[in-house]
């Protein structure tokens, strides 16, 4: 993976995660105090994993974030009001739509949706998760009360015809 920046008058791309190979389902954001961070899904020898990198002022540091052979579907990276990054991302064996957040130095998962993939995460005013996912058969709106993820269904997929 590689970032690339615009200084104002010319774009410079640095290494994010070198050792990476068939990454997917990459997601950007930024840290409270604007440093950037990434959210990707890569193969390894044995399946495949969530990773996380973050620039911490003078390098990239990278991390796993779940190795339960995860989905090659949409990572989806954010930070809560609080600074912890968090991301939304699939389980591939379960299938599963799991919510990843770093709790100091290590991850904790919850699962959202059995059979939920791919998603986009945010954080609501009330500085809870909130995803919009999809399922086989429609988009669908989860968002945590902070005991539980309350699923909502939004909208029916009409199949190709």
């Amino acid at each position: 993976i590689r970032l690339a920046r615009f200084d104002g008058a010319a774009w410079t791309g640095e290494e994010v995660a070198p050792d990476s190979t068939g990454l997917n389902g990459i997601s950007l954001a930024f840290a409270p105090d604007g440093t950037p961070a990434m959210a990707f899904q890569a193969n390894t020898l044995g399946g495949s994993e969530i990773g996380y990198a973050y620039y911490d002022g003078s390098t990239w540091q990278t991390e796993t974030v779940d190795a339960r052979n995860p989905a090659a579907s949409i990572c989806s990276l954010a930070f809560s009001p609080a600074g912890q990054p968090a991301i939304a991302h699939g389980i591939q064996t379960t299938p599963n739509l799991i919510f990843s957040v770093r709790v100091g130095s290590a991850w904790s998962h919850a699962t959202v949706d059995a059979g939920g993939e791919a998603s986009a995460l945010a954080f609501g005013p009330d500085e809870q998760p909130a995803i919009a996912y999809s399922r086989n058969d429609g988009l669908y709106f989860a968002r945590f009360d902070g005991t539980n993820f309350n699923k909502s269904f939004l909208y029916f997929l009409v199949p190709d015809e």
